[in-house]
Parts: structure tokens; sequence; C-alpha cells
């Protein structure tokens, strides 16, 4: 068998063929070597069991990175306070204890209480767990957006690995949503909730024509405590949410005449939950004090205070969304041109449904007084579900799009590691310092001191940079040593005070 028939066999892909048989020349295999032992190592690369093998190896990669960098965050800011039951002086024992802190919390701050239960408890379990646990949420949570955008279609490693690039590249604040646990499970976390259930939402939508009904009452009932728990975890992508699953049912509605029943029992459990997050007292006693650090009252919020905050919420899109924008729109160009008219507008529909969501999502932040960088994450997700939907469904036997393919790849991974080894050096570093600082506690501690003075190194906030990617905002303690940040630590430690000896900082 000769290189033209094995280009036919591979679906054209003779790239792969020309890159093996350079190789097997190099290693003095004989000629008539070269075509079978090429066309073999293909064969099986592209089997249903070498991508399944190779996307399983992809997988542990991605959990072993990104298990390194939990290992090495510290429990710092917000952290220390949810390890204390909410407004109490105990610190929180376990789940049991975790639930019964969110009924103050509930009343005295805000709504989330899921994602803050999850979060107490994890404290309570001890980094060990909490870092582990922390580590496979991410690998799930880049499964479910996989799972989204390759439905109904062969194994594709190379979009599971575009979609940790993805995430890796245009999250507006990795460090304080994947890694910091308060900002990793109240973004990271609660967003998978929320994917895991509109997941079968979507696939209810694609697999609508032909398929077999499953309505049996423990599926009725289990949807509507999973709607609850779903609903009940972030304030604008709740919005976004519910919005796409309405589309979804509507959809199936129209073609079917007919909804299943778990389908709108999810959805009613959904909207209670989003109304217990909504209607929280705590929301509002969080709202009025962000408004009074402001300098603002509800009588001033006005069309010029909407006004503003639109502006804000663009400034902040085009930062951190135009880019991923712009590959959005050139992926459907190119998808458009080069697929055929059968299907392309369910993938069409199926991917702008995902991009209004994320709109929509961005848009319910005009309500709110303070828009974080960390907050646009699952607004960027949604976003990347987009692009992922339509890369799947490339017509990847065109060789321009798999050269394409391979260059944006073999770029993506470079930018990566350079990216990630720079980061986890910094956090090494970081942590160095804080090891020392709890390490000179203890002592001081054991001598009967209940007045810390550190005399360490110290690091300040670092400007943003887009290559910046593991911590932008990993900040130290500020010169005002009436900012929330002593109170928090000197409590979490059980000292009366701490202080700083010398005033010098990392600057690189």
């Amino acid at each position: 068998m000769r290189g033209r028939d094995i280009f036919l066999l591979n679906n054209g892909k003779a790239h792969n063929i020309i890159i093996l048989q350079s190789c097997c020349i190099f290693a003095n295999y004989k000629p008539e070597c070269i075509d079978k032992l090429s066309f073999k190592i293909i064969k099986h690369i592209n089997s249903s069991t070498g991508r399944k093998v190779i996307l399983f190896a992809v997988t542990l990669l991605a959990f072993a990175m990104i298990y390194s960098l939990n290992v090495l965050y510290p429990i710092y800011l917000d952290d220390w306070d949810y390890s204390y039951i909410y407004w109490q002086s105990e610190l929180v024992g376990g789940f049991f204890d975790a639930v019964y802190s969110q009924t103050i919390h509930y009343v005295k701050w805000g709504g989330r209480t899921v994602v803050h239960v999850i979060l107490q408890t994890l404290l309570s379990w001890g980094p060990f767990w909490s870092d582990l646990l922390n580590s496979i949420m991410f690998v799930l949570f880049t499964a479910v957006v996989y799972s989204i955008a390759n439905i109904g279609r062969k194994v594709r490693p190379s979009l599971y690995f575009m979609i940790i690039m993805l995430t890796w590249f245009f999250q507006a604040d990795v460090g304080e949503t994947l890694i910091w646990l308060t900002g990793s499970v109240n973004y990271m976390w609660g967003t998978t909730i929320i994917l895991v259930f509109v997941y079968f939402y979507y696939k209810y939508f694609r697999e609508r024509s032909g398929r077999t009904k499953i309505d049996s009452k423990g599926r009725i009932i289990l949807f509507f405590f999973f709607g609850v728990i779903a609903g009940w975890t972030n304030e604008n992508m709740v919005v976004a949410m519910l919005c796409m699953i309405a589309v979804f049912l509507f959809l199936v509605w129209r073609k079917e005449k007919s909804v299943e029943k778990w389908a709108i029992s999810g959805f009613s459990g959904a909207c209670i939950g989003a109304a217990l997050m909504v209607l929280a007292p705590g929301n509002y006693v969080r709202y009025n004090m962000e408004l009074k650090e402001q300098g603002l009252t509800k009588a001033e919020l006005g069309i010029d205070y909407y006004w503003g905050r639109l502006q804000a919420l663009i400034d902040g899109y085009m930062e951190y969304l135009l880019l991923l924008v712009f590959v959005y729109f050139l992926l459907v160009l190119v998808f458009w041109y080069n697929t055929e008219k059968e299907g392309r507008k369910e993938v069409l529909l199926s991917s702008f449904i995902f991009f209004g969501g994320s709109l929509i999502a961005s848009a319910a932040m005009v309500a709110s007084p303070t828009f974080e960088p960390r907050a646009w994450f699952g607004i960027i997700t949604l976003m990347i579900v987009a692009v992922s939907i339509i890369y799947a469904n490339l017509n990847f036997s065109k060789i321009y799009i798999r050269i394409g393919k391979w260059c944006c790849i073999t770029l993506l991974f470079g930018m990566f590691v350079y990216t990630y080894v720079e980061g986890r050096e910094e956090l090494v570093h970081l942590r160095q310092i804080i090891d020392n600082r709890e390490a000179e506690l203890k002592k001081q501690k054991s001598e009967g001191k209940s007045r810390i003075i550190f005399s360490g190194e110290r690091f300040e906030d670092r400007a943003h940079r887009r290559l910046d990617l593991i911590f932008p905002k990993m900040y130290d303690f500020p010169q005002d040593t009436s900012h929330w940040m002593y109170k928090a630590y000197e409590r979490y430690h059980g000292v009366d005070a701490v202080r700083f000896e010398n005033e010098r900082s990392i600057k690189r």
C-alpha cells in the first residue's frame, strides 16, 4: 500500500502521514515498511479507542496542572471569614454547621446559599480535600462545556484542549475564579452546577425528534430539586439560565406540540431557587452597604447612575470579551462557508442561544453597584460554550482548516507553558512569604505574645497584565490597619493584632 492509498483511507490527513514517514526514514526503516507502519499508527490514533486514550491523557494533565496550583494557593482573604459560622466565634465543623451558618448569612449578607454551604463545608474539611475537590471540579467544569459543545459527535480531544486554553487565556481572573477557594466555589462551582442543569435541556432540544419520553415520577421530583439548587447559585447567571431554558422548551414545544413533565418541573424549581436567592434579606443589607461605600443613596439611583453602570459594563465587555467575540464570528464565517446546509441551521441556532445567554448575563449586571473582574466568569464561560459548539462542528476534512487547527494548538500550547511556568513560579514565591509569616506567627504565639510583629518580606498589588494570569488581584495587607483584612486574619489565627516592621515590597 502506497502513500496515495493511505491518503484516501485517512480522509485526506496527508500531513500526518508525511510527519510519520519522515520519522521512519530518520529511524532507518526500510522504504517498503514506511507506508504500512505510518498507516497503522494513524489508524490507531484516529480510532475511537485512540481518541478516548488521548482525551483521557489530556484530562489527567489538566487535573495535574490545576491541582499543582491549588496546593500552592493559600487560605486567603474571605476564606478566613468563611471558616467561621457567620457572625459567631465558632469555626465551621462540617456540613451542618455550614447550613446553620448560611441561615444567618441569608438574612445578614446574601442569598447565594448553595455555593456558600459548599464553600464553608470545604473549608472545614481542610486543605487536602478542598484542593483535591476543587481540582476535580475544574475537570468537571471543562468536561461539561465539552459535553455541550460536542453533543452527538465522536470523541474530539482537540476540542477539550481548546476549551482548557480558552478558559486559561480568556477568563478575566484565573486566580480568583479557578484556584482561590472562595472565588472558585462562587463562580466555577456555581457555573458548573448551572451548566450541568442546562445540559439536560440542551440535549432535550437537540434530540427532540424521535426521542423516547422519560417522564417517571422520580425524574420529575429529581429535576424539581435540581432546579432549585441550580437556581440558587448566582444572580446574573441564573437570569441567563432561565432565558436559555425557556428558549429550548419553546423550540421543543413548537416542533413536538408538547413538553415533557420533568422539563417543566425542573424549570419551575429553578424559578423558585432564583426567587429564594434574589429575595434574600441579606442582599438588600449588602446592596445598601455597597451604595454607602460609593457615597450614594437609593434616591440617587436615577438615569444617570444606570447610564454610568451601562458604560462600565461596555468597557468591561470590550476588555474581557471583544477578542473572544471576534474569534467567535470568525469561526462562524469559516463554518458557514465550509459546511453542508444540512444541519447548519441547528448548530448555529444552538451556538447563538449560548451567545445570547452571555449577553443576557452581562446585561443583568447593570443592576449591581459593583462588578469585579471575577464576576465575568459565567458570562465568559457561556461565550466559550458558543465558540466551542462552532469549533466542534467545523469541517476538518478541509486541509486549510486542519492546518489552522494545528497552528492554533501549537501556538496556544506554547503560550500556555510559558504563562503557567511564570505564574507558578511567582505563586511559589508568594506562598513562601505567607508560610514564613505563619511560622513566625506560631513562634510568637508559643512565646505568649498576642500582638504579632512580622518582619519578613511583603508583596504588593501588581498592575493587571494580560499574561499575569495566576494572580493579578492577589494583594498584601494595606497600610491602613483598620482594614477588614487585618481583623479577618487576626480572628482566623486567634491573636489580638498583627503589624509589619518594614515596608519592603516585591517588584519585578
